[in-house]
């Protein structure tokens, strides 16, 4: 649970929701009991919070889309090196045993 809130309270998201819905809350209730703007202007401006609180966590959601997209790829081209250099490691040890196998060449000399 703890760990959770730590997550939620470090999300850029997640505070941006939180400020934007605490404040779109004290202007509506400042309205409501005569302070600041008449209520339709306060509807208005909240409103307009609410919508920039929108675009920002939708922003902030794509790019994190983009890095987990990088971090994927990146996985997946870490994968496939790994794969390759275990295929070629593979490779050298056959070679290695048939050469272990193979007779060895008899060098041909004229003796005198």
């Amino acid at each position: 649970m703890k760990e959770a809130l730590a997550g939620l309270l470090g999300s850029k998201k997640a505070l941006a929701a939180m400020a934007g819905t605490v404040t779109s809350a004290l202007i509506l209730l400042a309205a409501k009991r005569g302070y600041g703007l008449d209520p339709a202007a306060a509807e208005t401006l909240v409103k307009v919070i609410l919508g920039i609180v929108a675009a920002y966590v939708l922003g902030q959601g794509v790019s994190d889309w983009g890095k987990e997209s990088a971090k994927v790829q990146a996985a997946a081209m870490d994968a496939a090196m790994k794969a390759q250099r275990l295929e070629l490691d593979e490779l050298d040890a056959q070679a290695a045993e048939e050469a272990a196998e193979a007779p060895k060449p008899r060098v041909l000399t004229e003796e005198v």
